[in-house]
């Protein structure tokens, strides 16, 4: 009788996928067999959960610019979506009597004002920092300047870039020319690799200087 050795399964493998033409993911890769070709598959997961589903993506090997191992935990970190900002006490110059709410809405335990009187006003950012992370691609317009983080092989790490456009859409200047930021599309379209940059403000004037004879009393 002959015994069949049973098929032992290979561990799942995940990486970062960088791809000509500057796209990248992060996902579960895979070999497959494609259009009579073999073909990179990399699975991206919703909100970082394979739970939730994922979305394929097929690459030849002729388009793959470079590809980084990873464990599931970078996957996960590297796709979740970003949760949505907290409840928190926001004092307007309009004034509560502005918002209009339902009675039965209200939950006097946030709303009183004695309760978080003492809550200090959230600092400013300092100069030169990013408002976000991630800002909305929608969001983002010619003139606007974007600071660049490490992922990129054609952008230096905290390289303050200015978007510009043309026929092929909004784009930063880089090292291999034009990087289209519709490439760095994301989860909730986000512009992924990108933050915001704060303007420093100008530098105070100079007092002006006076010969003691010029000085009136």
């Amino acid at each position: 009788m002959d015994v069949q050795t049973p098929i032992e399964e290979k561990p799942d493998e995940y990486a970062h996928v960088e791809i000509f033409g500057h796209r990248s993911h992060t996902g579960r890769v895979l070999e497959a067999d494609r259009f009579g070709a073999k073909m990179l598959r990399i699975d991206v997961p919703k909100d970082g959960d394979f739970a939730k589903g994922f979305v394929s993506h097929f690459y030849g090997g002729s388009s793959i610019f470079s590809v980084t191992p990873c464990d599931l935990a970078y996957v996960q970190r590297a796709n979740k979506g970003r949760e949505p900002a907290g409840m928190i006490s926001y004092r307007s110059e309009l004034g509560r009597e502005n918002f209009q709410v339902a009675d039965d809405e209200v939950d006097d335990t946030v709303f009183n004002e004695a309760d978080d009187s003492d809550i200090p006003a959230a600092p400013e950012p300092p100069p030169g920092t990013p408002l976000c992370t991630f800002p909305l691609l929608s969001d983002i317009v010619p003139g606007d300047k974007l600071i660049a983080d490490g992922a990129f092989t054609c952008l230096k790490e905290g390289e303050v870039c200015e978007v510009k456009h043309d026929d092929g859409g909004i784009y930063v200047e880089c090292a291999n020319g034009r990087h289209f930021l519709e490439g760095q599309r994301g989860h909730r379209d986000r512009c992924v690799g990108f933050d915001r940059y704060v303007e420093p403000p100008a530098p105070p004037s100079p007092a002006p200087q006076y010969a003691d004879d010029e000085i009136l009393f």
